[in-house]
């Protein structure tokens, strides 16, 4: 079902610039859009936005992945340090004693 519409007013065979304010004959090229063609278009814009979408999903949990690691790597260094302030007391003292 290709049927075709006229974007505007269905019966109209002039066109006008909203800029300039001038009427002109409707062209015979530009009057008739397809709903398949518009369809078309919409769609790519679809899929289009859709690619983007993922491949900023992707960026996004490639991030999310470093984070992960390096707050492990934080989380161990912190658990490394409690461990060490257990031992060996606070780190004032500690860096007291190191001084000597």
């Amino acid at each position: 079902s290709s049927k075709k519409c006229k974007l505007g007013v269905p019966e109209a065979q002039e066109v006008m610039n909203v800029q300039t304010g001038v009427t002109s004959p409707l062209s015979s090229s530009s009057a008739p859009l397809s709903v398949d063609h518009l369809l078309a278009h919409f769609s790519q814009l679809s899929v289009t936005q859709s690619k983007e979408r993922e491949a900023e999903k992707k960026v996004l949990r490639k991030k999310v992945k470093k984070l992960e690691r390096s707050n492990g790597e934080l989380e161990a260094r912190v658990s490394s340090f409690e461990k060490d302030i257990k031992e060996h007391g606070q780190p004032v003292v500690l860096h007291a004693s190191l001084r000597q």
